[in-house]
């Protein structure tokens, strides 16, 4: 695997990281938000 292609890939992948990340903070967030108004 050649550098550049390396590079794309760790960026592709941290992006995807990213957003998962986000994703659970959102729904946890809304978890959250949910059970206050029990």
């Amino acid at each position: 695997m050649n550098r550049a292609k390396f590079d794309d890939f760790a960026l592709n992948f941290a992006e995807r990281d990213g957003k998962f990340r986000a994703n659970l903070t959102a729904s946890r967030r809304i978890l959250l938000s949910l059970k206050k108004t029990d």
